[in-house]
């Protein structure tokens, strides 16, 4: 189940979020293709959920809000290409993939670093 679909608050959150990040950045626009750099705030995000959820299971919307930050955290790893941040971004993929199992939540979807321009193909970006 995609956690945007579901019923949970956690798309919720994250959608409230990105309506207030223009009080942390001071920019009224919350144009994320200009900020790749933003990548590690939302990496950050999911280690704490992550973090949260380890100690305590039934928090299971911990995860599914880590699964709801990887959608940007996808785009901005295709923005800025830093080996460094993907072995980071592998390793936090790994790590809620084990989690939802153990939860008994949907596995996230495999890590998408594919970049798509308005009606063309998808490109990989290596």
């Amino acid at each position: 189940m995609d956690p945007l679909c579901s019923g949970s608050p956690a798309p919720t959150v994250v959608k409230r979020m990105m309506q207030g990040l223009h009080t942390v950045t001071g920019h009224k626009q919350n144009v994320l293709a200009q900020r790749p750099f933003f990548v590690w705030w939302f990496m950050d995000q999911v280690a704490r959920s992550l973090t949260l959820w380890q100690c305590d299971n039934s928090l299971t919307l911990a995860l599914e809000v880590c699964q709801v930050f990887f959608s940007p955290i996808d785009y901005l790893s295709c923005l800025w290409l830093c080996p460094a941040q993907r072995t980071s971004y592998l390793n936090l993929h790994g790590q809620l993939a084990q989690a939802c199992g153990t939860a008994g939540l949907p596995v996230p979807p495999a890590p998408n670093f594919k970049l798509l321009a308005p009606g063309s193909q998808p490109v990989a970006v290596v």
